[in-house]
């Protein structure tokens, strides 16, 4: 089997990155969470340091040192494919998927709902993602709309923020032919659960519809397991 040797330069990687967006006025707000982040790496990196750890127990190593505990649950699987609307739009659930996995104190589970057209010529992906146990990591992940980044051209647009609900998001789209085009759409609902879309070949606005029935769908997840 083969092995692999720590320490990794997280906490340096974080401050970089800091240093590299421009912060603006949320400068402090995000560098304090950052430096929460460095504290959790540098105590996961001492943790294995002089080590030679497998794979499975890196990760394991990682939910002890940036999760929720072994107290958590992840939400479970029955209720995130109950979760799915069964149609978005012009597009119907076609099938679902999950990801679950238990090691250690790292937890999580993912669900796939798989949408398309009558013609199959136009195609979405929703998922939700439970992370719940990397509760460290998600509320740093979460900082990104902090940065509030907005990158756009004729035929399409980037850009990062907060939902009228107060949440993250990140959003993606590029115009193929006329309205219709490829996106994509993440939200972190409650620092939690992520809740993606991912169109091909359909508007923005069905992209927007997916992911916002999801979210509505994974506010109810969150607070049902909590």
């Amino acid at each position: 089997m083969k092995h692999f040797t720590h320490p990794l330069p997280i906490g340096a990687l974080v401050l970089a990155v800091l240093l590299a967006c421009g912060l603006g006025e949320k400068k402090e707000e995000f560098e304090a969470l950052a430096e929460e982040l460095k504290t959790k790496a540098e105590a996961f990196e001492e943790s294995v340091s002089g080590d030679s750890l497998s794979p499975a127990e890196t990760l394991e190593k990682l939910g002890e040192v940036f999760g929720a505990g072994e107290d958590f649950v992840p939400i479970d699987v029955e209720s995130m494919r109950a979760a799915f609307p069964r149609r978005i739009m012009d597009l119907e659930l076609k099938d679902t998927d999950t990801k679950q996995s238990t090691m250690g104190a790292l937890k999580f589970t993912e669900t796939t709902g798989q949408y398309a057209s009558s013609d199959g010529s136009q195609t979405l992906v929703l998922k939700y993602a439970d992370y719940g146990t990397l509760s460290g990591m998600m509320a740093f992940v979460a900082a990104w709309s902090m940065l509030n980044m907005e990158e756009r051209t004729d035929d399409s647009f980037e850009r990062t923020g907060k939902t009228d609900d107060d949440y993250p998001v990140r959003e993606k789209f590029r115009k193929m032919d006329g309205d219709m085009g490829n996106g994509e759409r993440d939200v972190v609902v409650e620092e939690r659960v992520v809740v993606s879309a991912n169109g091909r070949n359909v508007t923005w606005e069905t992209i927007e519809e997916a992911s916002e029935k999801g979210t509505d769908e994974a506010r109810k997840l969150v607070k049902k397991a909590s």
